[in-house]
C-alpha cells in the first residue's frame, strides 16, 4: 500500500508475535523420554504406542527378565514407570501446545489477510485507478481516510490477538512447569488422558483402582467394532489386537466394579462413569447387535454354531466374558447407565419380550423333529402336526424362556464383582418368574399343543437348563431385590400390544413372579433364586439405609410367603411328593430354606413383639414392656398370622424342624434371661407371656402344617410333641457343650440360634439323638413304674403339647438359666432328690432334661421343682426386687399357651 500522498493508502504489516521453540529438538527429546519409560520395562525396542494405545495388564508390559528378578518390586517398578511415562507425557503435552501455537498463529495471519482483503474490496477505487480517467481527488482523499482508519484499528485488533495467544503460550509454558514439578499426581493424569496424552499408560501402569479417565469415546467404539467385525465374519484369525479390543471393555467394566463396590456404602451420594465411557458402551453394543443375526440376546448360539466364527472355546470364553461384563456395566443406571441404553434385544428380554414370532423363526425349533412323546406319537415335523393348519405353535413364555436360556448362555461369563442395573435386574428377575409360572400353571395342568409340552419337557425339566445362571446375576443388586420384595417395582408388561404377546403372563403381582421362582425345582437346589433374599442378614446389620431396607423387604417376604385368605399357595405348590402332598417351596429348594432360615434368625428377636399390621419401624413401650427391644429401636412389627406362616414354611422341610424349635429355645431362654433381675413392675409375667407366644406361634405352625398333610389331629398334636422333644434334646446338647464346639456358627447372622441350625452340620448328632433317647425313654419307663406301684393306675402321659407340658418346660428353661447363673448348686439338685442317686455332679454333666422325669407329681404343676426355683429366685439379683417372681412367670406361662383346637380328619370338610 501508498501512503495518502504519493499511492493508495499507508502499508500495514501484520507479524503476531512467535515462539523460539524448535519443534524437531522437542520432537527428539519426547522420543529420548519414552525410550526411558521402555528401558524401565524391559523393551528397548518397541514402540512406545505398546504402552498408550490399549489396555494392557503391567504384567504384560514388564519383560520377563525384569518381573523374574530376585529384586524385582512390583509397585516400586510401577512408580518408576508411571514418573518417566508422565515425564514424557508431559513432554508431548507441550510439544503438542507449541504445534496447537503455531497452527493458531498461522491461521491467525490468514484471517488477516482476509479481513484485509475484505477492506480492499470496500476502498476499491483506491487500488483500481484507470490512469486514462480523470477520478475527483476528493472521492479518493475519502477513500484514503477511511480506510487508513479502519486497517489501523484491525491491525490493532489482530495484533492484541496475536499477543494474547504468545501469552497463554508463556502461561501454558508454566502450566506444564508445574505439572513436571508436582509430579503425577491425579488431577494431571486426568487432565493429560483426556487432552489424549498418556492414551491407557496411566491405566496400565496404575490399574483400574486409580480415579482417571479411561481414553475412550463413541468414535473409539465405532472404531473398535469396526475393527471387531472381520474377526466375527471368520475373515480373521484372533490376535493380539483381538485380545486388545476386548480389553478395552474390560477396563471400562473393570471401573465400573469398583464405582459398584463404593457405591454399595454410600446412599445418595453415587460415583458414576465418565459419560464418555458410557457413550463408548452404548455405541460398541448399539454396533455389535447389529453385526449379529438375532442379536446380542442370541449371541452365543451363533457363536458356537455353524454360521459363527471358527473360534476355539478359549476365544470364545474371552469374547463372552468381556462382552458380558460390558453389557452389565451399561445397564447399571447407579454408575451413569441404564436399561434405556442398552441393544434392543436385550431390553425386549427385560422387559419379557420373545425376541422372535414363531411365525419369524420356526427354524430355531428343529430340534423338536427327533423327538417322539411316550404315548406312540410319530416324531414331531411341521408338516405331521400340521402346525399351519392347526394353529399349534409355541406360547409366548416358551419362546421367551427359550431366549432367555441363550442369553443365560452369554450372562453366566459375567464377572462376580459386578451387578446390572436395578431396572434391568428387577424386570429381567420378574420376567424369569413370570414365565416360569405361566406355563406351570398353564402348560402343565392344561398343556395348549403337543408342541408346548415338549417344549416344556426341553425347558423346564431338563435339569442343564442354565436359567439358574442368569438369576444368579439378576439378584445380585439388591436395591432391585428390595423393589420386587416390597412391590415398590413391579413388571412393565402390564399391558402388552405386540404380535409376540400371544401366550403371554399376565404380569401383575410380584408375588405371582416370586411362586415361579420359587416353586421351580432349580437344579441348583435354588441357590441363585435364593439370592433374592440373601442380602438381608448382612444388609440387616449395615448402615441405617441399609437396615432399613432389609427390614422393609423382610416384612414384605414375610407377608408374602405367609399366604392369607386366599390360600398359602407358597406352601401347597403344584409339586407333589410320593404320597400325593403338595410340597412347599421350602420343601422344593434346600437352599431357599438356609435362605429363609438365615432371615429369621437375623429377626428372632422380633418375633416376641406383638402387632396388629405387618410393617417395619420404631418400637415403643406398652403396657407389655419390652424385654429384647429398647424403646425407640427398629424392628419387625408382625401380625401373628403372618409370623405363623412364616414359620410354618420353614417348618415344613423336615431335616429343617428340630433346627428351628431348637432356635426358638434359645430365644426363649434369651426372653427369660432379660426378665431375670429386672426392675420393672411385672417383668416376670411378660417374660411367661412372651414365651408362651413363641411356643404358640411355633406348636401351632407345626401342627398346621402336619394337619395339612391330611394327618389327624391328634396324629399331627404327636408329631409336633415328638419334634418338639427332639429340639429339646438339641438345645440342651448345644447349651451344655454336650457336642463340643458347632462347626462354622458365626458370621453376620451368628446368634444362639445360628448355632441351633448349624447342628445338622454335627456328624455325632445321630449318635448323640439316639443314646438320649433311649436314656430318656428308660427314664420315662421308670417314671410310669414308680407313680403306677405308688397310685395303683396308669401314670398320665407328658406331652409338650398341652398345657402342663408347657408350664413344665418353662421350669426347665428357668432351671437352665439358673443353673447358668449358679443360682443353684448341683449338689443341692442331688441331695433334694432332683438328679438320680448314681449321677456324680463332679463328672456328669447337669442340665434340666436330667431333672424332666423326677417329679413327684408328673400330672400337674411339679410342686417340687417349683418350690426350688422360687428359693433360688428370692435374691433380689434374680427377682428384681419382686419376691412372687418365679410364680407371676409360671402363672403367666400358663394363662398365655392356648394352642389351637384342629378338627380331627373324619370331621374335615372336603
Amino acid at each position: 500500500m501508498h501512503d495518502a500522498s504519493g499511492g493508495p493508502g499507508h502499508t500495514f504489516e501484520f507479524d503476531p508475535p512467535n515462539t523460539g521453540v524448535q519443534t524437531l529438538v522437542l520432537r527428539i527429546q519426547c522420543a529420548t523420554a519414552w525410550n526411558l519409560a521402555r528401558r524401565i520395562l524391559g523393551d528397548a525396542d518397541a514402540e512406545h504406542t505398546s504402552l498408550t494405545n490399549a489396555a494392557k495388564q503391567f504384567s504384560d508390559l514388564i519383560s520377563d527378565d525384569i518381573s523374574s528378578a530376585a529384586s524385582y518390586n512390583e509397585q516400586e517398578w510401577r512408580r518408576a514407570c508411571l514418573v518417566l511415562t508422565y515425564s514424557a507425557g508431559v513432554a508431548n503435552y507441550w510439544l503438542q501446545d507449541v504445534i496447537d501455537f503455531r497452527e493458531s498463529r498461522s491461521e491467525l495471519i490468514r484471517d488477516y489477510a482476509k479481513a484485509e482483503a475484505v477492506l480492499r474490496q470496500i476502498h476499491q477505487p483506491l487500488f483500481k485507478i484507470n490512469t486514462f480517467l480523470a477520478v475527483d481527488e476528493d472521492v479518493l482523499s475519502s477513500h484514503r481516510e477511511a480506510f487508513n482508519t479502519a486497517a489501523a484499528t484491525l491491525l490493532r485488533d489482530y495484533n492484541r490477538r496475536g499477543d494474547d495467544l504468545k501469552d497463554t503460550l508463556i502461561e501454558t509454558a508454566r502450566e506444564r512447569a508445574t505439572m513436571l514439578e508436582e509430579g503425577p499426581e491425579t488431577k494431571n493424569l486426568k487432565e493429560m488422558v483426556e487432552a489424549g496424552v498418556l492414551g491407557w499408560s496411566a491405566y496400565n501402569i496404575l490399574g483400574a483402582h486409580e480415579d482417571i479417565p479411561l481414553p475412550v469415546t463413541e468414535a473409539e467404539a465405532v472404531k473398535l467394532s469396526r475393527e471387531l467385525e472381520p474377526y466375527l465374519n471368520g475373515d480373521k484369525e484372533p490376535n493380539d489386537r483381538f485380545y486388545e479390543i476386548l480389553a478395552t471393555i474390560t477396563a471400562v467394566s473393570t471401573r465400573a466394579a469398583l464405582l459398584q463396590e463404593a457405591n454399595r456404602s454410600h446412599f445418595g451420594n453415587p460415583r458414576n462413569l465418565g459419560e464418555e465411557e458410557i457413550a463408548f458402551l452404548e455405541k460398541f453394543y448399539e454396533e455389535l447387535e447389529g453385526m449379529t443375526p438375532h442379536g446380542i440376546v442370541r449371541i452365543v448360539p451363533w457363536l458356537e454354531g455353524d454360521d459363527g466364527p471358527e473360534w476355539n472355546p478359549e476365544q470364545r470364553r474371552a469374547f463372552m466374558s468381556s462382552v458380558a461384563d460390558g453389557l452389565i456395566t451399561l445397564s447399571d443406571e447407579g454408575i451413569g447407565g441404564g436399561q434405556d441404553k442398552l441393544p434392543n434385544s436385550t431390553q425386549r428380554l427385560a422387559n419379557g419380550l420373545p425376541a422372535t414370532t414363531w411365525e419369524e423363526d420356526k427354524g430355531r425349533f428343529d430340534w423338536l423333529s427327533d423327538k417322539v412323546f411316550e404315548n406312540g406319537l410319530r416324531p414331531f415335523t411341521e408338516s405331521a402336526l400340521g402346525i399351519h393348519e392347526l394353529g399349534w405353535k409355541p406360547t409366548g413364555s416358551l419362546q421367551w424362556l427359550q431366549d432367555a436360556v441363550e442369553f443365560s448362555d452369554l450372562i453366566q461369563h459375567t464377572s462376580t464383582d459386578l451387578h446390572g442395573g436395578t431396572e434391568f435386574s428387577a424386570n429381567l428377575t420378574l420376567s424369569t418368574g413370570h414365565h416360569i409360572d405361566n406355563i406351570t400353571g398353564d402348560v402343565l395342568k392344561e398343556p395348549r399343543s403337543h408342541l408346548d409340552e415338549l417344549l416344556k419337557i426341553n425347558l423346564i425339566e431338563d435339569p442343564q437348563i442354565p436359567l439358574s445362571d442368569l438369576l444368579d446375576v439378576t439378584t445380585r443388586n439388591e436395591q432391585a431385590n428390595y423393589d420386587i420384595l416390597t412391590g415398590e417395582r413391579s413388571h412393565p408388561g402390564h399391558d402388552i400390544d405386540d404380535p409376540r404377546s400371544e401366550g403371554m403372563p399376565e404380569f401383575k403381582e410380584n408375588s405371582q413372579a416370586l411362586l415361579g421362582l420359587y416353586a421351580h425345582n432349580w437344579d441348583d437346589d435354588g441357590k441363585a433364586v435364593a439370592g433374592l433374599t440373601d442380602w438381608i442378614p448382612e444388609f440387616a446389620q449395615g448402615t441405617p439405609e441399609q437396615a432399613q431396607m432389609a427390614g422393609e423387604a423382610t416384612v414384605a417376604l414375610m407377608e408374602t410367603l405367609a399366604g392369607g385368605e386366599h390360600g398359602q399357595p407358597f406352601h401347597d405348590t403344584h409339586e407333589v411328593d410320593s404320597s400325593d402332598h403338595n410340597r412347599a417351596v421350602t420343601e422344593i429348594n434346600p437352599k431357599l430354606t438356609e435362605s429363609f432360615n438365615k432371615i429369621y434368625l437375623t429377626y428372632e428377636d422380633d418375633f416376641i413383639l406383638n402387632s396388629k399390621t405387618n410393617e417395619y419401624g420404631a418400637v415403643s413401650f406398652s403396657d407389655e414392656g419390652l424385654l429384647l427391644h429398647t424403646s425407640g429401636e427398629n424392628a419387625l412389627q408382625l401380625t401373628r398370622n403372618t409370623k405363623q406362616g412364616f414359620l410354618q414354611l420353614l417348618i415344613a422341610d423336615d431335616d429343617n424342624v428340630a433346627s428351628i424349635v431348637a432356635a426358638t429355645e434359645l430365644l426363649e431362654l434369651r426372653t427369660i434371661d432379660a426378665a431375670i433381675g429386672n426392675t420393672t413392675e411385672g417383668a416376670a409375667g411378660m417374660a411367661g407371656a412372651k414365651v408362651s407366644t413363641l411356643r404358640n406361634l411355633v406348636h401351632n405352625a407345626m401342627i398346621a402344617e402336619y394337619d395339612s398333610r391330611d394327618m389327624d389331629s391328634e396324629d399331627a398334636r404327636q408329631r409336633a410333641a415328638d419334634e418338639w422333644q427332639t429340639s429339646f434334646n438339641i438345645r440342651v446338647a448345644i447349651n451344655n457343650g454336650l457336642l463340643g464346639e458347632i462347626p462354622y456358627a458365626g458370621g453376620v447372622a451368628a446368634s444362639t440360634g445360628e448355632v441351633a441350625l448349624r447342628f445338622n452340620e454335627v456328624s455325632d448328632k445321630e449318635k448323640f439323638l439316639e443314646e438320649w433317647d433311649e436314656d430318656a425313654r428308660k427314664r420315662e419307663q421308670e417314671r410310669k413304674q414308680e407313680w403306677e406301684s405308688e397310685h395303683g393306675e396308669d401314670a398320665p402321659s407328658t406331652d409338650f403339647v398341652n398345657t402342663d407340658g408347657a408350664n413344665f418346660h418353662a421350669q426347665l428353661q428357668l432351671l437352665q438359666i439358673y443353673l447358668d447363673r449358679d443360682a443353684i448348686d448341683p449338689q443341692t439338685l442331688k441331695e433334694k432328690g432332683f438328679l438320680p442317686d448314681q449321677h456324680d455332679v463332679d463328672k456328669d454333666p447337669v442340665h434340666p432334661a436330667v431333672v424332666e422325669t423326677v417329679s413327684e407329681n408328673p400330672e400337674g404343676n411339679f410342686p417340687r421343682l417349683v418350690k426350688l426355683l422360687e428359693e433360688a429366685g428370692e435374691t433380689s439379683e434374680l427377682s428384681g426386687g419382686h419376691e412372687d417372681w418365679v410364680k407371676d412367670y409360671l402363672e403367666w406361662v400358663e394363662k398365655s399357651y392356648y394352642p389351637e383346637v384342629h378338627v380331627p380328619k373324619s370331621l374335615k370338610q372336603w
